[in-house]
């Protein structure tokens, strides 16, 4: 195998977590009430939709309908949710004391 193919066997593997993650998150948990929940599942968004571009890149090429779209709409939902989980994470840093996280 090359490293091409390894890469989308990767993409493969990866892809139905990516897919599973945040329907369950978003279905299951209260992910709306915590800045770490929504930041979890704003970045589960993002991978999601960047695997998704890989996977389509790999079936129908460079271009395909609506492929601008998805890779930059799950990159800035990725670089939102990154910031934000740091955001959530120095907040509970500044709000509980070090010894009790």
């Amino acid at each position: 195998m090359n490293a091409d193919q390894i890469f989308a066997a990767l993409v493969y593997v990866a892809l139905p977590a990516a897919v599973l993650y945040p329907v369950l998150y978003a279905t299951r948990v209260k992910w709306w009430r915590t800045w770490v929940g929504q930041a979890l599942l704003i970045k589960a968004t993002g991978v999601l939709l960047l695997l998704t571009v890989s996977a389509l890149y790999q079936f129908f090429g460079p271009d395909y309908f609506g492929r601008d779209e998805v890779r930059i709409t799950g990159m800035a939902l990725l670089a939102i949710g990154l910031w934000y989980a740091l955001a959530a994470m120095l907040r509970e840093f500044k709000r509980r004391p070090r010894e009790t996280r």
